[in-house]
């Protein structure tokens, strides 16, 4: 419960543990330095304020500083979370000097103003320095917390995927228990129709078709993206005879992309989601679209339905069943992907993944 506190994120994009962090550094910086200048007995000497005076200054400047940071802060650990950390440093070597300008001029009228200093022109260079020391010093010890945290992060969901492979082991051990017993039984029951219900016999084939394909994938990571469309087209002739002329689809596949890679299942739970959730509830029924296209790159797969849509927020339609929260946690686990969601008429959800031409189909 506590660790779920400190990872919610507030809307410019901070968690909470980073904000407390953040607060809690500034905080400590100056009692870093007052204990220092008690220590070499800097405090009431010539030309130097007191410790009442330094702490009365301090709190009128630490919200100057900590303010002027916060676009900073906001640009580097927000909108360029994602980009190189080399970018990132060269970066500071624009904002710092801009920085230490702007909190220099606020430090320099809350000394005028405030407590009635004077302008000391022989210590603005120093004064500039110390404050572009004090932003370098922040940033290095936000950098390296962030490090830390992504380390961290990446370790978690490491640990995460290796058990979900494990249950997917787990998963392929009870596939393989007796599965010529299941085919078997199904090509009785097929001998057993008579000639003229040729449909029921057609139907029990497709229904071993889904069965043998998911037990050749239970052992594999990838398939070819041919086979993936293969079983959905087949799956969908069963769904078809349940939904009857309700049901009308439409694929958009770029044949340059047949044989990239992907996860196994991984638009069957998509598919059946517009099918239950947007299609069945519509009387008149709808289209379900499958789109499979090369996009900047990257292999783009996309679901869409023209049904009933969604009427709460989108940004939490993919944790309300077990097959969206599936596919989502496998996507961002495999390959830092995320989930778009788009409504209108109907939904539709669509993720981009690394494309390879052909892969090892482990």
């Amino acid at each position: 419960m506590q660790k779920a506190f400190f990872s919610r994120r507030l809307p410019p994009g901070f968690t909470v543990g980073e904000c407390c962090a953040y607060v809690g550094f500034h905080l400590v910086w100056p009692l870093l330095h007052a204990t220092l200048f008690q220590v070499t007995g800097i405090f009431g000497s010539k030309n130097f304020i007191t410790l009442e005076d330094f702490a009365l200054l301090k709190l009128c400047i630490l919200p100057i500083e900590m303010i002027l940071l916060v676009p900073f802060w906001w640009l580097y650990f927000v909108a360029l979370r994602h980009k190189p950390l080399s970018w990132r440093v060269m970066g500071h070597g624009i904002t710092g000097f801009v920085y230490a300008g702007a909190a220099l001029y606020g430090i320099y009228l809350v000394r005028a103003v405030g407590f009635g200093m004077t302008y000391n022109t022989n210590m603005l260079l120093s004064d500039y320095l110390f404050i572009l020391l004090f932003y370098l010093i922040d940033f290095a010890v936000f950098h390296a917390y962030n490090l830390w945290l992504d380390t961290r992060r990446r370790q978690q969901e490491q640990l995460e995927l290796q058990a979900l492979l494990q249950q997917g082991e787990i998963a392929a051990l009870k596939a393989q228990i007796e599965p010529h017993f299941l085919f078997n039984t199904l090509n009785t029951i097929s001998a057993s129709v008579p000639p003229e219900f040729e449909r029921t016999r057609v139907l029990i084939a497709h229904l071993a078709d889904t069965f043998r394909y998911n037990l050749a994938i239970s052992e594999r990571h990838e398939v070819p993206l041919r086979e993936e469309l293969d079983f959905l087209r087949t799956w969908l002739l069963l769904e078809q005879h349940r939904f009857g002329g309700r049901l009308r689809l439409d694929f958009h596949i770029d044949d340059t992309v047949l044989d990239a890679p992907v996860p196994p299942m991984i638009l069957q739970p998509l598919v059946e989601n517009a099918l239950n959730h947007g299609i069945l509830p519509k009387v008149e029924g709808g289209t379900v679209t499958i789109a499979c296209v090369r996009e900047d790159g990257h292999l783009r797969l996309a679901v869409s339905d023209d049904g009933v849509g969604y009427a709460g927020p989108l940004t939490e339609i993919c944790t309300r069943g077990v097959g969206l929260r599936n596919i989502t946690r496998r996507l961002h686990l495999l390959y830092g992907s995320e989930m778009e969601v788009e409504g209108g008429d109907g939904l539709q959800f669509s993720f981009r993944i690394p494309y390879e031409k052909e892969g090892t189909y482990r």
